[in-house]
């Protein structure tokens, strides 16, 4: 097999451009967008930054009205692009360094050693609350400290963001800028 690597082997590059070449289409783009946002508006180029609203030191008036989709689209339209999708998308599943088989993720949620903040939307259909909160309580789990800070563990802190989404930081950039 292919180890992911890159130049990709023939059969890994024919079938990882015809995959990337659907999802890079605009019309696929801004569906996965739709599911993934509460609020249209923050990726669909209606509000005059979808990044950063007027007054924001980052507003960029040139960027104002161009959608999230045909950003993401633009990204993909230079060379090796399909050649990067191939490799994640056939290289091997990541593995455990203590037993080389295959990694497991919450045990390496709880192997790790930082602090965490876990900030989700409450209405994320693709990491929903339950997982969300499933992973808080791995995390929370570390060391000896509960989860706080305290001696013995890192800090763990989880917060949901209502009316959200997948990506809280553009549907509530005050509120995770803070």
């Amino acid at each position: 097999g292919w180890d992911g690597r890159l130049p990709a082997p023939f059969l890994p590059r024919v079938i990882g451009r015809a995959g990337f070449d659907l999802i890079r289409n605009p019309d696929v783009i801004d569906k996965y967008l739709d599911s993934a946002y509460v609020h249209r508006a923050a990726h669909d180029g209606s509000h005059p930054d979808s990044f950063h609203p007027p007054g924001h030191p980052d507003h960029d008036g040139v960027e104002a009205g161009r959608t999230l989709a045909s950003r993401i689209r633009e990204c993909t339209e230079g060379d090796g692009g399909h050649a990067a999708f191939a490799s994640i998308l056939f290289s091997p599943p990541a593995s455990d360094r203590a037993t080389g088989g295959p990694a497991d993720f919450y045990a390496t949620l709880r192997g790790l050693e930082a602090d965490v903040l876990l900030l989700f939307g409450e209405e994320d259909e693709w990491c929903s609350p339950p997982v969300a909160r499933r992973m808080h309580a791995t995390l929370a789990g570390r060391g000896d400290g509960g989860g706080d800070g305290g001696e013995g563990g890192p800090a763990t802190r989880y917060v949901s963001l209502g009316g959200c989404g997948h990506c809280p930081v553009h549907e509530a950039p005050g509120a995770t800028a803070g």
